[in-house]
């Protein structure tokens, strides 16, 4: 089953995680100190039956982190993966052969997760799939003969996974360069230079700048005062979630990415400015620089923030919208079987029996379409298209066609209809969507480097900070993944290790709004010099004629 599958890999990723996390927070030679450390203070008293056990996961791979490099200063956080002789590393513990070889061929050709709902268009395949491709990633350490001789399995995983993307996210913040993470292992290393092209980064980088230039113009547009209504939310509710995927997509690739420890990738990647602006340059190098990058993340978790309320809104609302408009469609059918009858005062228009019944009859459909039937949305939807359908073809009689007035109530009673399509289709698996798409769980750590530009940002313009709110939602769903197998089972662990999660990202939430106070008291010593040295007092009565020297502001 595919449950059966998701659990699998996900316990083989947990695994492997197990072995990482050691060696990228701790060098090995300070790991083997605080074992023959603790070993020689309880060795008589403690525990230390499994003291060769734990030996054996800490002790060194002569393996360093670099101390510097001249790239960037990102490779030096730990949360950048380094080079770190993993297949070794891994062959302490091994896995069966099997197991892992069955587990390789699940993530190569099943979509595991089936988010093609959140990622429909075959372009954003590689972030659908981003979660598999980080399992493949430590997984195939397992079965390092993959990644050294057989290079039609690579080629089939580059070009499905990563043939747009080598950055990538492993887990809980923590990224890897496959461009050097690869780069000993002869046949990944093939597989992948035959996208890593520098003609082809280039055009990555080019393509990921258009698309930011693109989404900050939308999101300018939507985000504007009184715009995103719960009719406007209903009538564009496609054109909202595709721009939410542009979007996440754009912001994703270009986070990433500029942590790239490769200087060659890096110099195209992370080409500054020469001028700053408020939007990418669209020509030339086309630089993106981190201050647009938090523009697109703010302005995104913004619109993320006013659609998920928008939506929970709609959805407590459905009923009631439903009942409004099929009321209101269907007194519309039924003034109009009266205005045909011509017993109304000012309807200069003959009897004529047929549209009498016609209407009467679509009167008696549109009440009949009942929220509570029980049918699926796609059903209900289908019998409303109908009623549109046959609301259309009446307009083709002459009667009809030549009377003004039975138009426009044909045309309102038609948007009513479609706006309880609309309505209907709204359901929780919109949220889960947005949910999907607007995940940051890859940024949780890389965040912490753009710290400094939001503080400038709200140190100029205090009113950046009502974008705040949107970012931390948008942090915060960083917190479900360590947990999410822990909450099904109920485990009891679930609420210490989220608490822990939970404990970092309000360090990092107290570390953006230390600015907050700065700033205001900065204002108030502004206002303190104004009002101290720079106004003169006014005395209690002015002249007319000189009044004009105490005007001041």
């Amino acid at each position: 089953s595919i449950e059966g599958r998701n659990i699998t890999d996900t316990c083989s990723i947990k695994y492997n995680m197990h072995l990482f996390h050691p060696l990228s927070s701790i060098q090995g030679p300070v790991r083997e100190r605080i074992i023959i450390a603790y070993f020689r203070l309880f060795g008589r008293d403690g525990d230390i039956s499994r003291i060769d056990v734990i030996c054996k996961l800490c002790k060194s791979t002569n393996i360093s982190p670099p101390a510097s490099t001249s790239t960037t200063s990102f490779s030096s956080q730990r949360s950048h993966k380094y080079p770190m002789d993993e297949d070794k590393l891994f062959s302490r513990y091994p896995l069966p052969v099997d197991l892992i070889r069955n587990v390789v061929g699940c993530l190569i050709s099943d979509d595991i997760y089936q988010q093609s709902s959140a990622f429909p268009n075959i372009d954003h395949r590689s972030i659908r799939l981003s979660r598999q491709a980080s399992m493949l990633y430590v997984i195939l350490f397992f079965d390092p003969i993959v990644l050294r001789e057989e290079s039609a399995k690579l080629r089939e995983i580059v070009d499905k996974y990563f043939h747009d993307n080598w950055v990538i996210h492993i887990y809980a913040g923590m990224t890897a360069d496959l461009s050097l993470e690869w780069n000993r292992f002869p046949a990944a290393r093939s597989a992948l230079n035959n996208v890593l092209q520098v003609d082809n980064v280039k055009k990555m980088h080019i393509n990921n700048a258009k698309l930011i230039g693109q989404c900050m113009a939308e999101l300018r547009a939507y985000l504007t005062m009184g715009i995103l209504t719960d009719s406007f939310v209903l009538d564009n509710r496609h054109d909202l979630l595709n721009t939410l995927r542009r979007c996440n997509i754009a912001v994703r690739w270009r986070v990433l990415h500029r942590r790239t420890t490769n200087a060659k990738y890096y110099s195209i990647v992370c080409a500054t400015m020469e001028k700053v602006s408020t939007d990418p340059k669209l020509e030339g190098d086309f630089a993106v620089n981190d201050t647009h990058v938090v523009s697109l993340i703010l302005l995104t978790s913004q619109l993320e923030m006013q659609l998920k309320d928008s939506f929970r809104d709609l959805i407590q609302k459905k009923e009631s919208i439903w009942i409004s408009c099929r009321t209101q469609a269907c007194d519309m059918m039924t003034d109009l079987a009266e205005y045909f009858k011509g017993d109304q005062t000012l309807a200069r228009v003959s009897r004529h029996d047929g549209l009498i019944q016609w209407f009467g009859s679509m009167a008696g459909e549109i009440r009949d379409l009942a929220y509570e039937s029980g049918d699926h949305f796609t059903v209900t939807g289908r019998k409303i298209q109908l009623c549109v359908q046959a609301l259309e073809e009446v307009e083709q009689y002459d009667l009809v066609d030549r009377d003004v007035q039975v138009k426009a109530f044909l045309q309102d009673a038609r948007g009513m209809l479609l706006h309880m399509a609309r309505a209907v289709g709204i359901n929780e698996d919109i949220c889960d969507d947005i949910r999907w798409i607007s995940d940051m769980s890859y940024g949780v750590e890389s965040m912490k480097s753009y710290v400094q530009i939001i503080h400038s940002r709200i140190s100029k313009d205090p009113s950046n900070v009502s974008l705040l709110q949107g970012f931390f939602l948008k942090l915060s769903s960083s917190l479900d993944g360590p947990v999410e197998r822990l909450k099904q089972l109920n485990s009891p662990e679930a609420a210490r290790i989220t608490g822990y999660y939970s404990s970092q990202l309000v360090a990092f939430v107290r570390n953006v709004l230390e600015i907050v106070p700065v700033s205001v008291f900065a204002i108030m010593v502004q206002m303190s010099d104004i009002i101290e040295r720079r106004l003169q007092r006014l005395p209690l009565k002015v002249q007319g004629d000189k009044l004009i020297a105490y005007a001041q502001l």
